[in-house]
């Protein structure tokens, strides 16, 4: 992924200063040096920062004191972009983000507000990037398994000053548990062995894989339902001819669907279908049914009429009230009449004798209105009973004659029941067969529930196929061997760069150890972790080995979504940390032995940016000065802060 760093921007809180521009070459080794506290620790935390990190880690004081804003420039392949984010002050992070691109970016000459947020750079970063959308888990609630991030590729490109010599972390963030396993996660697409499409032929499995279960799941369900449902038919028609809805079905039965065609008809009949035998049916059962019917029949009358009585009374008492605040109304303008009446044909107040400039046309049209509502109030009060009081007493002898009818027809009903036990036995028959009609009506609405389609299951013969066919190709994508292969191939080269370093094994294979984040040394005698091996010098240059070396991987690569850019700061303090810290001349007196060591260190980077022909940008910020990297090819000089730092002193020294 082309994506290197252009510049580095300070914008000052005193506006009268100009922005602190720090310029940084393509496709060379970058070299900031300079001494203590002149702010080279705090280039990672600036490019971290505005490139979306959770929360500022700019160290504290005169950098966040005298800062406002700051921002990176970087070149991709598509021109250069701005990425802009305040100073939080208090707050562990600022959201806001002043993002500009296009084919070169000037700078502004003050930023006064962002103009998107933090979570729309992330995601135009994971465009840039052109990140798979899959998440490598898709049912996994795990941070760990979501889809990679831009912000994941940040672990392979920066080497910060309690890393870059670190036993135990040789990754950017892997010494947090979080950070750590999403780095073990995606190790596997950074390294090119699992593709997009081998992502989205997992998700797609997985998502049918389900769909399949759950198929089989309602296969099994309907296949034990219609088990119970075949044993269950011949009890319900056997039933049915009881009863007198269906003739006796033949001891050699019908089939299965003829069954259920018959029972079907039969959960169509009422009671009123059942036939039973000659000399069955008597006077007092036929009466019995005719009075069940007729009852019905008025309970159903008695109902609307109810319920229309209900009404009427509603509007009664409607009317009634309407009526009242007609006759509240009246007596309130009764007093306009009052009025016109003292003050008769003149423009004098009737009340303090005082002139009115104009006719007395407000108490006219009190007059006016007190007059409509009078005739408002006189028809309601003369119209409405004429009409309702005679209805509502019709609808009151409907109600008294239906009431005393029902209580004929039950008074009848009981006393058929209590005279006549054929009724008492046709009373219970008829509700007998209602209930088996409605159970059977449940049974059969039931079974169409739980039957599948006559294609489920082709639907699931369809699904087996296109998982057979998504494992066959997921076969042939098998990322095992092509995991296996790149480990080889980043091996490979940082076997070629040990060599040249200051490590004390140079002949010693070297074991990438993906699952773990580091490395293991293979010599005659034993393999050794990375933290079981002794000394600064070996842990820096087994650091600087596999970075480089995952660099080479990654740019030999068709696409990849790690930035091509590399940054360390201070790789030299484990020879000589308490040596440069105070140093503050020009050449400090070094042993050539520590001068050497160093200068090794520096010579692979500029081997690393000579042997990517400008396609790897690497940035070293350090105490050791010119005598020890300089005359090297490809190094670009992007500061001396023995005579500058990163915050002007002018900065400081203003007010």
């Amino acid at each position: 992924m082309q994506f290197q760093i252009d510049r580095i921007i300070l914008w000052p809180r005193n506006h009268a200063f100009k922005a602190r521009e720090l310029k940084f070459q393509n496709g060379m080794l970058n070299v900031i040096s300079g001494l203590s506290k002149t702010g080279k620790s705090a280039i990672i935390p600036i490019i971290d920062y505005c490139l979306g990190a959770g929360k500022c880690a700019i160290p504290s004081g005169v950098i966040r004191e005298k800062c406002e804003w700051f921002g990176v420039v970087i070149k991709t392949d598509e021109g250069e972009k701005l990425f802009a984010r305040p100073e939080p002050g208090q707050s562990k992070i600022d959201n806001r983000i002043y993002f500009i691109e296009g084919n070169q970016v000037e700078t502004p000459e003050r930023i006064s507000d962002g103009n998107t947020i933090v979570e729309q750079i992330k995601r135009r970063l994971d465009d840039l990037a052109k990140l798979t959308p899959m998440p490598f888990e898709a049912d996994s609630s795990s941070p760990s398994d979501a889809r990679p991030s831009f912000r994941d590729m940040m672990s392979f490109c920066f080497q910060p000053q309690n890393i870059v010599a670190n036993p135990d972390v040789l990754f950017f963030k892997a010494d947090t548990f979080e950070h750590r396993e999403k780095i073990r996660t995606i190790f596997p697409y950074v390294l090119g062995a699992i593709t997009s499409e081998l992502l989205v032929l997992r998700a797609r499995r997985d998502e049918l894989a389900k769909l399949l279960r759950r198929k089989e799941r309602e296969r099994e369900v309907y296949l034990a339902s219609d088990q119970k449902w075949q044993a269950e038919i011949n009890t319900w028609l056997s039933k049915a001819a009881e009863l007198g809805l269906t003739p006796a079905v033949s001891e050699d039965g019908a089939s299965s669907s003829e069954a259920i065609l018959m029972l079907k008809a039969i959960a169509k009949k009422t009671s009123d279908d059942a036939h039973v035998s000659e000399g069955t049916i008597k006077r007092a059962v036929s009466e019995y049914a005719n009075l069940d019917r007729e009852e019905v029949s008025t309970a159903f009358d008695l109902t609307v009429l109810k319920r229309r009585l209900s009404d009427m009374e509603r509007l009664r008492k409607t009317m009634s009230e309407y009526s009242g605040a007609l006759g509240v109304q009246r007596d309130r303008l009764e007093l306009s009449t009052w009025l016109s009446g003292l003050a008769g044909d003149t423009s004098e107040c009737p009340l303090c004798h005082s002139e009115f400039d104009a006719p007395l046309r407000s108490l006219e049209e009190l007059i006016a209105s007190l007059r409509q509502i009078e005739k408002t109030s006189d028809l309601v009060s003369s119209s409405a009973p004429e009409y309702f009081d005679r209805d509502l007493s019709r609808i009151h002898t409907q109600v008294r004659i239906k009431v005393e009818a029902l209580e004929t027809i039950k008074a009848r009903k009981s006393e058929l029941a209590r005279v006549s036990d054929e009724a008492k036995r046709a009373k219970y028959r008829t509700t007998e067969i209602e209930r088996f009609l409605g159970g059977l009506e449940r049974a059969l609405s039931t079974n169409e529930l739980i039957s599948p389609s006559a294609a489920i299951s082709q639907e699931i013969e369809d699904l087996k196929n296109e998982i057979k066919d998504i494992d066959a190709k997921m076969k042939a994508q098998n990322y095992a061997p092509l995991l296996a292969n790149a480990r080889r191939r980043v091996e490979g080269f940082a076997n070629q760069i040990i060599p040249d370093t200051d490590a004390e094994w140079k002949d010693s294979p070297i074991t990438l150890v993906t699952e773990e984040l580091t490395l293991k040394v293979s010599r005659p005698a034993r393999e050794d972790y990375l933290w079981e091996i002794g000394s600064g010098a070996n842990w820096l240059a087994y650091h600087v080995a596999i970075l480089i070396a995952l660099h080479k991987h990654f740019l030999s690569l068709k696409s990849s979504p790690v930035p091509s850019l590399l940054i360390f700061d201070q790789p030299s303090q484990v020879y000589f940390p308490q040596k440069l810290a105070g140093v503050e001349q020009e050449a400090p007196d070094l042993d050539d032995k520590d001068v050497d060591a160093v200068h090794k260190v520096f010579a692979v980077l500029s081997k690393a940016v000579i042997d990517a022909k400008g396609n790897l940008q690497i940035l070293v910020m350090d105490h050791a000065s010119d005598n020890v990297w300089g005359g090297l090819d490809g190094i670009h000089r992007a500061g001396n802060w023995r005579v500058d730092k990163l915050v002007p002193v002018e900065w400081e020294l203003a007010q």
